[in-house]
């Protein structure tokens, strides 16, 4: 990917939402908040991976020894599979909690639930 380009002084695409700051940098649920540089840095890691994701069977331990649990509170079959298949082949440990067929779907509290997955 071409930094060049990318850090040129134009302004972000419609809908894009500021770049500031983002208050919590563990999670990305959207590009508001999140500075140029950092988008940038995605952008430069996600061609990096694409080109990596052209060797067959390529995989990697960069998320070795990380659990990571996906909830999903509706259908969500291609999300589900493709998050699935990245954590497999990031080397992490991974589960799929679904609001069906889990204790919310017997009236538990979401609260509880949570505690239970935690260990808490």
């Amino acid at each position: 990917m071409n930094r060049a380009v990318l850090m040129n002084d134009a302004p972000a695409p419609h809908g894009a939402g500021a770049f500031l700051r983002a208050p919590d940098a563990r999670h990305l649920l959207g590009l508001e908040g999140l500075p140029r540089e950092d988008l940038v840095r995605l952008l430069e890691s996600a061609a990096h991976y694409r080109e990596r994701l052209r060797t067959p069977r390529w995989t990697s331990d960069e998320l070795k020894g990380v659990a990571i649990c996906n909830a999903f509170f509706e259908d969500s079959t291609r999300t589900r599979v493709s998050f699935e298949l990245a954590e497999q082949r990031l080397g992490a440990i991974h589960t799929t909690f679904t609001a069906s067929g889990s204790s919310l779907s017997k009236g538990e509290s979401m609260l509880d639930t949570l505690r239970v997955l935690t260990c808490e």
